[in-house]
């Protein structure tokens, strides 16, 4: 390495993990990686280490591999983390101890070595005899921090937090981060005994000291967040000497990759974070359960976590909002004292509390908040869903963005408007609500339990110590609830890609009292009433419909729009139509967190919005029942007009509506409705759909109001069997047309 400025290599760590022979130029600070190597400091130095050079013979590709592999069992676990405790309330410092405590019960040998700082910017040297130390069941070492680098730390530290900082900022700031003296020379002596070394935060000084000493069993635990310093040179020298990264999300793993962290990408490996607080969640959580109006924060109260913003939106929320929210800061920090979080009365501090009064206040809130953009994981969020809570992240931080993608279990917001709207469907959709708590929970016990952490830790240490390319698994699909789209504009490739998308209008002042006053759930209860197929009634016309499945092939699509909470596609399902092949469509949210139950592909969106945002000829079939009588005419003209375009050649639509020719129906049934507008006279409808290009195929009616014979019972009674049927006759009409 004939380098001249520079500072560590990966190439030649590289080579150190394949055991190739190293030479390195003295003038430079490599002497730091590669104190066992060879160094020249002039012409005459290089030669003669040339002519003293032992030629090795090693055959490619082995470099010790058995012995590399045979000890994964054998030998302890090192992990290496500058501030580490029980008493440590740090996300990264948590999960790495409490992963330590859960391979030691699973019987794996570990030990941990950290300095005994009682914070990261203070070297108190406050934990060198902590009586939890001796409480846990792996082997803790402290080591006595510098206490002289702890000024020059203070000055370089804010400077390395800038996009600005430069090399010598960063190199400075590596010889004076929290690191334990002696450190370094224990583990140049010790580094056998161990299986593999693990080295935690990509922030932390014992990090970049350690990682030179043995790179061919060193695996970092970056903890990366979307911050300046993540993108410094000085990180990619760190992480392109290792031999791999375990990091906690595909989120995480991919801020290294644009970071250029490494020159192996594919020895990146997500494992997760395990959840203690599974165990003791309360799962029998009722949907309709009572919750405060009132949103918490869990966590250090300081700048980095974006609570003047939340502040600021939960204000602007309340100055119109008719039921006020509150929030909760549980956690200490700088911003205790805000005054700026002080002038707000809606922000109330609690301090950090019990962990039982904790998961009350989840238990109870409307959703836990997270705003922070500096999230490799976020426990809180998982915290939350334990507990069937939802959650607000911001859309900018990659790691709390995909959570919520992934499990459906909150809403992700960017702004003001989609805060307003993520807390409005939250007040007044209680079912929405339990549904997204539903998923959430979901996603966590099925991800993120400690067996499947554990799991995903041993499957990774051993692909990075065998220098396989981490595979991305696909991943599961949660079903459940998703706000992934609240812009004007959404324009997809295939209807399914709106799955899960929550895109309704904002509530209006007249929508929320009535919310308020009766209830979000009144259409849905009404509905329940008068047409709950579960409630003995059966609709005759949907067995003709079902006639048309046969048109479906593999790919092509069904798309009931107004699908309310599902029972036409559950009649689908239930006669064996592929879920692959259905789509539902719904706009009431309380109907939705129905509908999103069943296995298909569902979204939140008015009909027009979503035929809008589809390309032309992408779907087979459309049905709308019972839907039109709800629509203004105008609306549903242009509905006619653009389902048109989205049917493909030879598709067709399927139309239900009241059957108002018949006398009772248009007198009395139909308005017993309050959401119907206006009746839709059939030959009205027939036009309407021709006029959008539809050829209308067949008409037909049922349900007659009277069965057969009490009908000509009727009609003999008073001398017309043409009146009875008039008056008594069927109640409803399908109309189908199809794309010529």
């Amino acid at each position: 390495l004939p380098y001249t400025d520079i500072s560590s290599s990966g190439v030649g760590a590289r080579a150190k993990i394949l055991s190739r022979p190293l030479i390195y130029n003295g003038h430079t600070n490599l002497s730091n990686q590669f104190a066992d190597e060879k160094s020249y400091r002039g012409f005459d130095q290089f030669v003669e280490i040339l002519k003293n050079f032992k030629k090795q013979t090693i055959e490619d590709n082995t470099y010790n591999e058995a012995a590399l592999k045979q000890p994964l069992t054998d030998k302890p676990i090192l992990f290496v983390i500058p501030w580490f405790g029980k008493e440590v309330k740090g996300g990264a410092e948590s999960f790495i101890y409490d992963l330590c405590s859960q391979l030691s019960a699973a019987g794996h040998k570990v030990e941990v070595w950290a300095t005994a700082s009682s914070t990261i910017e203070k070297r108190n040297n406050n934990f060198l005899n902590l009586t939890s130390d001796k409480e846990a069941n792996f082997k803790i070492r402290r080591f006595k921090t510098n206490i002289f680098s702890e000024t020059i730390f203070k000055i370089v530290h804010p400077k390395m937090c800038r996009p600005s900082a430069g090399f010598v900022t960063g190199y400075i700031w590596k010889l004076t981060a929290l690191y334990g003296k002696k450190m370094r020379s224990a583990l140049k002596k010790e580094h056998n005994n161990y299986s593999t070394i693990h080295l935690c935060h990509y922030f932390g000084g014992s990090t970049h000291r350690l990682s030179g000493v043995c790179p061919e069993k060193t695996i970092i635990h970056p903890f990366i967040h979307e911050e300046p310093q993540a993108f410094h040179s000085v990180m990619r020298d760190l992480f392109s000497g290792v031999r791999g990264v375990m990091c906690n999300t595909i989120a995480e793993r991919k801020i290294g990759e644009r970071a250029q962290m490494g020159l192996l990408p594919g020895l990146y490996f997500p494992i997760g974070n395990g959840i203690n607080s599974l165990a003791s969640a309360d799962h029998s959580l009722e949907s309709d359960r009572f919750r405060k109006d009132e949103i918490i924060f869990i966590g250090r109260l300081i700048p980095e976590k974006n609570l003047i913003k939340l502040s600021k939106w939960l204000k602007n929320y309340n100055k119109t909002a008719i039921r006020k929210v509150t929030l909760s800061l549980i956690g200490e920090g700088p911003l205790f004292e805000s005054k700026k979080l002080a002038k707000n009365p809606d922000v109330n501090f609690t301090g950090w509390l019990e962990e039982h009064e904790k998961q009350l206040f989840i238990k109870n809130a409307l959703a836990v908040v997270q705003l922070s953009l500096f999230e490799s994981f976020s426990l809180v969020l998982m915290e939350s869903w334990t507990q069937k809570t939802p959650v607000i992240v911001y859309k900018k931080c990659a790691a709390t963005d995909a959570h919520v993608a992934a499990s459906g279990g909150g809403f992700s917001v960017n702004n003001q408007q989609e805060f307003n709207q993520a807390l409005d469907l939250l007040v007044y959709y209680p079912k929405l609500l339990a549904g997204m708590g539903e998923s959430g929970f979901k996603y966590v016990n099925e991800q993120f339990s400690w067996t499947k952490v554990l799991e995903n830790f041993h499957y990774s240490r051993e692909q990075i110590m065998s220098s396989v390319p981490y595979c991305p698994k696909k991943t599961a699909d949660y079903g459940g609830i998703h706000m992934k789209a609240l812009a004007e504009s959404t324009h997809v490739n295939d209807p399914r890609q709106l799955n899960g998308v929550l895109c309704l209008p904002p509530l209006d002042n007249s929508t929320k009292s009535f919310y308020h006053q009766c209830g979000s759930d009144f259409y849905a209860a009404f509905e329940a009433r008068h047409r709950d197929p579960s409630q003995g009634k059966i609709f005759p016309s949907w067995s003709s419909y079902l006639t048309h499945s046969s048109e479906l092939d593999d790919k092509e699509l069904w798309v009931d729009i107004g699908a309310g909470r599902g029972h036409f596609l559950s009649y689908l399902l239930q006669n064996n139509i592929e879920p692959s092949n259905l789509m539902g469509v719904e706009p009431d949210g309380t109907s939705y967190a129905q509908l999103a139950k069943l296995p298909i592909p569902t979204c939140a969106m008015y009909a027009d919005k979503f035929l809008n945002s589809l390309p032309e000829n992408c779907i087979k079939i459309v049905s709308m029942l019972h839907v039109a009588e709800h629509i203004p005419f105008q609306d549903l003209c242009c509905i006619f007009a653009s389902a048109h375009k989205k049917v493909s050649h030879n598709g067709i639509i399927i139309v239900e509506v009241p059957f108002v020719n018949t006398i009772k129906t248009s007198a009395t049934n139909f308005w017993e409705d309050p959401t119907h507008i206006r009746p839709l006279v059939l030959e009205t409808l027939q036009f309407a759909m021709s006029r959008a290009g539809f050829h209308i195929e067949s008409t037909e009616t049922y349900a007659p109001h009277l069965d057969s014979e009490s009908l000509r019972e009727l009609g003999t009674s008073i001398h017309s069997d043409l009146l009875a049927k008039e008056i008594y006759g069927d109640q409803d009409v399908s109309v189908i047309g199809r794309k010529q």
